[in-house]
């Protein structure tokens, strides 16, 4: 097992979508074991971590419109291509400070 993470945090504009994403090599099996994420209190802002955004799989593991520290214990298995994405969505009309997080192991 080895420890995997990644963080992001943008002053995200208006009316964007910030994205940093990590493959998960294929065949590789890793555990998502925290995320943890700081939006800006309100419903038009979020800060999420998702599963091949986008895909015919895609599975949000988890979003929030304010700060969250959690324990998710999900485990994903890699192929190459499909990516965890740490997502900042801000649909303002202001640019909002906005950051997440996400740890795990590699199994």
């Amino acid at each position: 097992m080895s420890y995997k993470s990644s963080a992001y945090s943008a002053s995200v504009g208006d009316l964007t979508v910030e994205t940093s994403g990590t493959i998960i090599p294929n065949g590789e099996s890793w555990l998502i074991r925290r995320f943890k994420g700081s939006a800006s209190y309100i419903p038009d802002t979020e800060s999420c971590l998702i599963w091949d955004r986008g895909g015919a799989g895609e599975l949000v593991l988890y979003c929030t419109h304010g700060d969250a520290d959690v324990e998710i214990d999900f485990t994903l298995v890699g192929d190459g291509v499909k990516e965890l994405e740490i997502v900042l969505d801000n649909q303002t009309d202001t640019a909002q400070s906005m950051s997440a997080s996400w740890e795990g192991t590699s199994l």
